[in-house]
């Protein structure tokens, strides 16, 4: 590894090229004033002085790693990564400085990554999304992004390893959460068509941050974390991961098709006119409120679904279809005035339900 100390001017406010050729690094510890860099070559650059240059930092190949609050010069110049490059932070606070990200990074493994037990690292500034892109949240690191998410129509997969915190209001078409750690968002209102959570856990931190039109899948390894006092709705909910709702999740229909939700103590509503499937066994710690013009639908054969509280505050359905030897255990059931349960038997052959 070369490295380069003292005091660098680059003398006027015109970017330099810096190559760094495969496999060597490049670790510029002086102080770095005017202009800007552009990042070429494919091995690795590493940006650790005070700098003070008010231009971009454009890391067109390779790696720029910052290990240093100020590594990436002054707020007045953004930093932008192309596709098949990657911005790694290594236990750093960014500014309020404008990153725009492209891409998957360096095989897959992130257009920005945090380094691996690098500890706290923080970006205050706006990430912009500005094609299909990849963080990736390394073990033993976290990453806080307190600016804004924003990317119009495209796709952002956030792979936390380590804990990824993100509290501005975010734009996006859809959501990717994989890796076994958290993510957590925690400010309101977020535009997201569609949010998978195919591995960890998404840990809704405030309400309402699920808009109504959204398309919120939990999948086998995923987990959905609601606390209490937390609400929010959304258009659709698939699952076959683990509900942990404390909160209340108002839903405008749903699938499940597996998983669990037995350390749920809150409520999961269904608005009027829709419909939730389940397909498989459940457990459902909490309480399922139906509401006026719902169905319960019930399929598969020989499934055991529980429930700890049923309530239901409208003419609803619970329709058994082609099933056959479907047991529903319900803790409790409640039934406001003037509602009405229709049930539809199929092909049921046990009781309908039966309550403790």
């Amino acid at each position: 590894m070369a490295t380069i100390d003292g005091y660098v001017d680059f003398n006027n406010d015109a970017d330099k090229t810096i190559n760094v050729v495969t496999g060597s690094t490049l670790d510029i510890n002086a102080r770095i004033q005017n202009g800007g860099i552009d990042k070429t070559g494919d091995g690795t650059l590493i940006l650790s002085g005070g700098n003070t240059f008010t231009d971009d930092v454009d890391v067109f190949d390779g790696i720029v790693r910052v290990d240093n609050d100020l590594g990436l010069g002054a707020v007045t110049g953004g930093t932008n990564v192309t596709s098949g490059a990657q911005l790694q932070l290594d236990g750093v606070s960014i500014c309020a400085e404008t990153l725009t990200i492209n891409g998957t990074g360096i095989s897959g493994d992130g257009a920005l990554q945090t380094v691996a037990s690098s500890g706290a690292n923080s970006w205050a500034g706006n990430v912009n999304v500005a094609s299909a892109s990849e963080i990736e949240v390394s073990a033993a690191s976290s990453l806080a992004i307190t600016g804004n998410v924003t990317g119009s129509g495209q796709t952002l997969t956030i792979e936390s390893i380590g804990d990824t915190t993100l509290s501005g209001t975010n734009t996006l078409n859809t959501l990717n959460k994989t890796g076994v750690g958290n993510l957590t968002s925690t400010t309101s209102p977020n535009t997201i068509s569609t949010v998978n959570v195919d591995a960890g856990t998404f840990t809704v931190g405030t309400s309402n941050i699920l808009n109504d039109s959204l398309d919120l899948n939990i999948n086998g390894a995923g987990t959905l974390v609601m606390g209490g006092g937390i609400n929010g709705t959304i258009d659709q909910l698939n699952t076959s991961g683990i509900l942990d709702i404390d909160g209340i999740l108002t839903m405008n229909g749903g699938t499940i098709s597996g998983g669990s939700g037995a350390g749920s103590t809150g409520e999961l509503i269904l608005t009027a006119n829709n419909t939730l499937n389940i397909t498989s066994d459940y457990d459902f710690g909490g309480t399922l409120e139906l509401t006026s013009d719902t169905v319960l639908a019930l399929s598969g054969n020989g499934n055991q679904i529980d429930i700890g509280a049923l309530k239901v505050t409208g003419d609803t359905v619970i329709d058994f279809g082609a099933g056959e030897n479907i047991e529903l255990n319900l803790g409790s059931l409640e039934i406001t005035a003037g509602s009405t349960i229709t049930v539809n038997n199929g092909n049921q052959l046990q009781d309908l339900w039966t309550t403790g």
